[in-house]
């Protein structure tokens, strides 16, 4: 196969096909878009997402009564877990493991519906 493959009027380097421009920061193969396939694409922004309000709103449709409560009491534990315990990466405090967690505790409402809303985000 030849070094560069022709995609309509763009020349598009092979490394392209492959997906290994599109890898996330921590790829150390990374390349820069040229100049002509930048131009296609337009600059946007991120916003951190707001995981209280999140967790807020899991907590509510896994059935939970005093949602806001519960809440901030389970951001604040996960958001001190990532600032104070180890960096090391198989940590993971984000807002993935925090839903899943909050997800098990809904699970666990389900299972046990004697428990307090309390009882059940502490044991999970």
């Amino acid at each position: 196969m030849s070094s560069k493959s022709v995609l309509e009027h763009f020349t598009v380097p092979d490394d392209f096909q492959n997906g290994n421009t599109f890898k996330g920061k921590c790829y150390a193969g990374r390349t820069e878009l040229p100049d002509n396939l930048k131009s296609m694409f337009r600059p946007i922004a991120m916003v951190t997402p707001d995981s209280m309000l999140i967790s807020e709103i899991t907590l509510f449709g896994e059935g939970f009564g005093n949602c806001k409560a519960l809440a901030k009491k389970t951001y604040t534990l996960y958001s001190l877990a990532e600032q104070q315990l180890s960096k090391q990466d198989h940590y993971d405090f984000g807002l993935r493991a925090l839903v899943s967690v909050l997800r098990y505790a809904g699970k666990k409402k389900r299972n046990s519906p004697n428990l307090s809303d309390e009882e059940v985000n502490k044991f999970s």
